[in-house]
């Protein structure tokens, strides 16, 4: 079992995309275009993988039941101080990873389902309307050099989790910001990585602007220009979050499929 070089990093992709389930996160390492490490049994002709982004995202993907590589994989994910991340967020699990990650203490290891959407831009287009205007001095923009520093009131810490830097994002992300009339930012929808035209969408919003269409407003207008730039976008978020599932359904995406995601806490394994 072997840490891939970044050279080899294509023939990883053609494993990925055989195995039919895609996560843009993971995709964008393999594609060399976030940072993260992957570990497979071949340079060559992998037959199985184990991608982790800079900020913990992991996915496990191959021929299953392989052995070897799933006590590599415990290993590397539970034991070895090669792997930095102190926390794993750990996508769709084998059936056999599943088992042995549901017998572990639940302060170490926590399981969540999530739902993965699919943007219909047919459907978007018969319901997208108008949605009611933005309160007196309230506006949105595009994030730019001017005012990304305002959106730190979100703690996402989008330099940290998903990019290198502020510069990083505004290179080859993008995103849009509902301020209020002194502004401050309170809405914000944002790539979280893009990969071979596609977007994993991000939002948040300040607490006390919820429930009043913010989140909406700045989620139509960043559908709005990746459209007009031929991106898709992609929408994926916990089956208990009712308010992100209402605003996907309601701006044209369909529910494609729920998957176990688990969170691991490396700091309680040690």
């Amino acid at each position: 079992m072997i840490k891939i070089d970044k050279k080899y990093y294509p023939k990883v992709f053609d494993l990925y995309e055989k195995c039919g389930q895609e996560f843009l996160l993971i995709s964008c390492v393999i594609l060399n275009t976030q940072e993260g490490s992957i570990w497979a049994d071949d340079y060559i002709n992998p037959t199985n993988a184990f991608v982790v982004n800079k900020f913990g995202f992991c996915y496990e993907f191959g021929m299953p039941h392989d052995r070897d590589f799933e006590e590599f994989v415990t290993n590397l994910a539970f034991k070895d101080s090669e792997l930095k991340n102190k926390y794993l967020l750990w996508y769709m699990p084998s059936e056999s990873r599943i088992k042995m990650l549901d017998n572990c203490p639940t302060e170490m290891v926590r399981r969540r389902e999530r739902i993965q959407f699919e943007f219909n831009k047919d459907i978007y287009k018969q319901i997208s309307y108008p949605l009611r205007s933005l309160p007196d001095g309230f506006k949105t923009e595009n994030l730019n050099t001017g005012n990304i520093d305002k959106t730190s009131v979100f703690n996402l810490n989008i330099r940290e989790r998903f990019w290198l830097s502020y510069e990083d994002f505004l290179k080859n992300g993008y995103g849009f910001c509902v301020f209020d009339e002194n502004g401050n930012a309170v809405s914000i929808c944002y790539t979280a990585c893009v990969s071979k035209a596609k977007t994993e969408i991000d939002v948040a919003t300040l607490e006390g602007y919820r429930g009043k269409n913010f989140a909406s407003y700045v989620v139509k207008s960043f559908i709005d220009y990746s459209l007009s730039i031929s991106i898709t976008p992609h929408w994926d978020c916990f089956d208990y979050n009712t308010p992100s599932i209402n605003i996907a359904e309601k701006l044209g995406f369909n529910r494609k499929n729920k998957y176990p995601f688990y969170s691991i806490n490396r700091d309680k394994l040690r």
